[in-house]
């Protein structure tokens, strides 16, 4: 996999954790669910060594996927046309495992937002119902990215009839469960996860401190910039 807050995230919502309180006001990596997840999937690497040490985003865990040296890669829809045009192979899939604390997955979003002050409202509204129309969605879901943001029937099929791969249906089992990507409204994403977190992993990942030491430092280095 690649190295980055989705698959790692991943394993601790799996496990039951969560990466912030409910109200999401404090860090929750130091939470023993959160911490059993990291534990797994670092176990993965450094003790079952059944998967090989992940790269950085858009790296190793792609380009070996794509050169056919992995069997399995966890990753976005996005990837979906990169696959189509380079992928040697025939290629399918499916919901990410189940885990102790249940199905998990991120549910990532592509708005489309006008601001509140613009000069132009009726244009932008102009453009807004246009490129939310069932027939736009329909030619967006056909390149293989996203999955229609309207239920509209015709989108919908646009979006299960593009293939590869040949069941797209995973996509939609998994938006009904999924972990939405979550603002944060008192404290800063990038300082926080970027700047916090992922080094937390990285050290996790490489074996220099354990879990435990890890999220504890995380959440003390964290915690007070949910305050600002």
């Amino acid at each position: 996999m690649t190295n980055w807050w989705g698959p790692w995230g991943y394993f601790i919502y799996g496990a039951g954790g969560s990466m912030f309180s409910p109200d999401r006001t404090a860090c929750a990596l130091d939470d023993p669910n959160s911490q059993a997840g990291l534990q797994f999937m670092a176990d993965l690497f450094l003790t079952h060594k059944v998967a090989t040490q992940p790269g950085i985003e858009g790296g190793v865990g792609e380009t070996e996927f794509i050169a056919g040296q992995a069997a399995m890669l966890p990753n976005g829809r996005w990837m979906t046309p990169a696959m189509r045009e380079n992928a040697k192979f025939d290629w399918a899939v499916v919901e990410m495992p189940e885990g102790p604390g249940g199905k998990a997955t991120w549910l990532f979003w592509g708005p489309y937002v006008v601001s509140a002050k613009t000069e132009y409202p009726e244009q932008a509204w102009t453009v807004i119902k246009a490129l939310t129309s069932p027939e736009v969605q329909a030619k967006i879901a056909e390149l293989g990215t996203n999955i229609p943001s309207r239920k509209d029937q015709a989108a919908v099929d646009a979006f299960l009839n593009s293939k590869p791969p040949e069941d797209n249906q995973p996509f939609i089992a998994g938006a009904s469960y999924a972990q939405a990507e979550i603002p944060l409204f008192t404290a800063n994403w990038d300082e926080v996860v970027n700047g916090i977190y992922q080094p937390a992993v990285d050290n996790i990942m490489s074996g220099k401190v354990s879990v435990e030491e890890a999220t504890q430092k995380a959440c003390e280095d964290a915690n007070p910039l949910f305050q600002k």
